[in-house]
């Protein structure tokens, strides 16, 4: 578990290490300094987590959750500095998905929050979403678009029916956005597989270092 722990904080530290070289001014940046802190509290983490009492209630905490789901919450409860059963439980509760054909150019085009969007999204039972998107709102949004629906017609194409996908836009509680976004390696838990629309920010960007992780630690398809 320790070991996970400074494997996180490395991964964080490497995903920054771009954006430093080539923006100078970014240290004295917000986002800068919550990736600072965050990898200095995996490393905390991860010290800790080498106690013996402390491994082995993480343990028995999260041994009925399955490992993907422990992994997931670890990383939530890190995020958010919540407790792991009051993350499980928000979960629990607001996850869901949307089916693609509901899914608009214009929604996609903008990072703004559209309250309106959550009544187009569904409530869903684990393992029902069949891929979580992750991609940067910094991206060309035509060519992001594109993309999407390249993927969703070759599902079509395959499955014979609309994929259910996780979208932060349209899956968020607009009204509680703090508690979804620090349950967000939770919410990818839930989906089939993690699809990856990259663009040239991507790399860049600390959530989307974090769902790749995540996906990659559970095991998740990665599209």
């Amino acid at each position: 578990l320790g070991l996970w722990f400074f494997s996180v904080a490395l991964l964080v530290e490497f995903a920054a290490l771009p954006r430093l070289a080539f923006d100078s001014k970014w240290k004295s940046s917000v986002e800068f300094v919550v990736l600072q802190t965050m990898s200095f509290e995996l490393v905390a983490m991860g010290a800790l987590a080498r106690w013996p009492e402390f491994r082995m209630r993480m343990q028995a905490l999260l041994a009925s959750r399955g490992e993907g789901i422990s992994a997931a919450a670890g990383i939530s409860a890190i995020i958010g500095k919540a407790s792991v059963e009051g993350l499980l439980e928000v979960w629990e509760k607001r996850f869901c998905g949307v089916d693609m054909d509901r899914v608009t150019r214009e929604s996609m085009a903008s990072n703004m929050p559209d309250p309106s969007l959550g009544a187009l999204s569904r409530s869903v039972d684990f393992g029902a979403v069949d891929a979580f998107l992750s991609h940067s709102w910094h991206d060309d949004a035509d060519s992001k678009w594109e993309a999407v629906q390249l993927w969703r017609s070759d599902f079509v194409a395959k499955f014979g029916r609309e994929p259910v996908a996780w979208i932060d836009k349209y899956c968020i509680d607009q009204k509680a956005i703090e508690d979804s976004l620090v349950c967000l390696p939770l919410f990818l838990c839930g989906c089939t597989k993690l699809v990856i629309f990259y663009g040239p920010t991507y790399p860049s960007r600390l959530w989307c270092v974090v769902e790749l992780f995540v996906a990659l630690q559970m095991g998740k398809g990665i599209h």
